[in-house]
């Protein structure tokens, strides 16, 4: 988890080229850490190439997988000596639709449902509280008004704020975090983009399942604090309170030293990469970004805000 109190004093430096933010952190203690409490085909069938992009310890490489693109039946091999072949085409995967992002241009309230006759459950500001231009993924909208996935919210529920207040864009990235996997997806539309392993909440403090996005895009300014070189703070909270963790109960994805622990829950709730990914992380997800959390292996077409 990231410690807001601490993080919240020292604001932004500068705008890096790519629009990750600079945040020094001051580092009491290890922050979301880890159980040792230290920072750290050929046939007739056509066939198509599958590119997987995937990463293991911070390297990326790319591999190039030939597959048919139909999948011949049981009856297919029974009519082969007949000289008819019966194919039955894949399903074609789900498409999946771009989020309609909305960045925040005055500050206004945020509610729990539309319309001011929704109780107020706080104020949305234009930026965030690392300095970040504010910017709420859309997930539904009621004539002028418009359900937003917001820290203001709480996990996994909807704050409304008029449309008046906003103007949008659109995303087409998602990332998807598999806490039984233990894996992190992201995705581009259709296209698995990267694969990274991650370490999750250990049992206790467990990293929330649901629908959240990103808030922040943050570089520490150091590699070997407790959250290593950047941060991907989201809109999900720690709803344990945790006795021996002073750290905050904001959820990131976020770097660490202790890459040891990747690929098992070893957080007090955020999930961990190693440096390399978090920098990847930082260059190509914008705020605003969703972030879906389950237990379950990721697949095409989920991941979808709303």
């Amino acid at each position: 988890m990231i410690d807001t109190a601490t993080a919240g004093c020292r604001r932004m430096a500068r705008t890096l080229a790519a629009p990750a933010l600079v945040l020094s952190l001051a580092v009491v203690a290890a922050g979301c850490g880890g159980s040792s409490g230290t920072a750290t085909s050929r046939g007739g069938a056509a066939a198509v190439t599958v590119v997987v992009h995937h990463r293991h310890h911070g390297s990326g490489s790319s591999t190039a997988a030939t597959a048919p693109d139909t999948e011949t039946t049981t009856h297919a091999r029974a009519a082969a000596s007949t000289g008819h072949t019966a194919t039955r085409a894949r399903p074609a995967a789900p498409r999946v639709h771009p989020t309609i992002l909305a960045s925040v241009k005055r500050a206004v309230a945020i509610r729990s449902a539309p319309g001011h006759g929704g109780h107020v459950l706080g104020r949305v500001a234009t930026r965030t509280q690392f300095g970040s231009g504010t910017v709420l993924p859309v997930v539904r909208r009621r004539g002028s008004w418009l359900g937003v996935t917001s820290l203001l919210a709480g996990n996994n529920r909807i704050g409304w704020i008029p449309r008046s207040a906003v103007s949008l864009s659109r995303t087409e990235w998602r990332i998807y975090v598999s806490l039984d996997r233990q894996r992190i997806t992201v995705s581009y539309g259709d296209r698995t983009i990267e694969r990274f392993r991650t370490s999750t909440g250990v049992a206790g403090a467990s990293t929330p399942a649901g629908h959240f996005a990103v808030t922040d895009r943050l570089r520490t300014g150091t590699e070997v604090g407790p959250y290593g070189c950047c941060i991907l703070a989201l809109s999900a909270m720690q709803p344990r309170h945790l006795s021996d963790w002073d750290g905050g109960d904001r959820i990131a994805i976020h770097a660490t030293v202790d890459t040891g622990d990747l690929g098992r829950p070893a957080s007090h709730g955020c999930a961990h990469v190693d440096d390399a990914d978090g920098h990847w992380l930082l260059a190509h997800i914008p705020n605003g970004t969703p972030v879906v959390i389950e237990n379950h292996p990721f697949h095409r077409g989920r991941g979808s805000p709303a």
